[in-house]
């Protein structure tokens, strides 16, 4: 199976607002697709990192298309000075 790969689409304003997306190619359908965030508790991890997960290598094995995506880290809610900011 064909996949044809996208790597960091800015998705927003922030910096690691980016995504990567595993398409299936040469369908005469459109495919299913899984959105992936991963966790981390906004602390870690990168969109990256799945790629080796069984389940992205399944879902790309069967037909489904994959979009893993980054989001904000230490930055959506972050301490200062005793209080929390949500800047």
């Amino acid at each position: 199976m064909s996949v044809k790969t996208f790597k960091d689409i800015f998705y927003g304003p922030y910096v690691r607002n980016k995504l990567d997306a595993y398409i299936i190619e040469n369908r005469k359908n459109p495919t299913p697709v899984l959105f992936f965030f991963h966790g981390g508790g906004y602390i870690g991890g990168d969109k990256s990192d799945l790629l080796t997960s069984d389940l992205i290598q399944e879902c790309l094995e069967v037909g489904i298309s994959v979009i893993t995506c980054n989001n904000r880290i230490n930055e959506i809610s972050r301490i200062k000075k005793g209080r929390l900011s949500v800047d």
